[in-house]
């Protein structure tokens, strides 16, 4: 998916650890992660929610776990 504006390692990285969130995802518990986590990172909810329309997270998701299960499913169908 091409991408017109770049992010930094910082937005890219924040985009990572929400994918990774799964089920569980949404903008304010990866701002709650960060706050956790070591070292602590101090990301407000807003700049949060402004990376996820910058940077089209939620099509991004999209297309990430349409990729996840479609290779699921080829492991799967070679499995069986």
């Amino acid at each position: 998916m091409a991408r017109n504006i770049k992010e930094n390692p910082t937005q890219r990285d924040a985009f990572l650890a929400y994918f990774n969130l799964g089920g569980e995802r949404s903008l304010d518990r990866l701002r709650q992660e960060y706050a956790r986590g070591v070292p602590k990172r101090v990301v407000s909810l807003s700049t949060l929610k402004d990376w996820c329309k910058k940077y089209k997270w939620m099509e991004r998701v999209q297309a990430m776990d349409q990729e996840v299960t479609d290779k699921a499913e080829q492991i799967a169908i070679k499995e069986a």
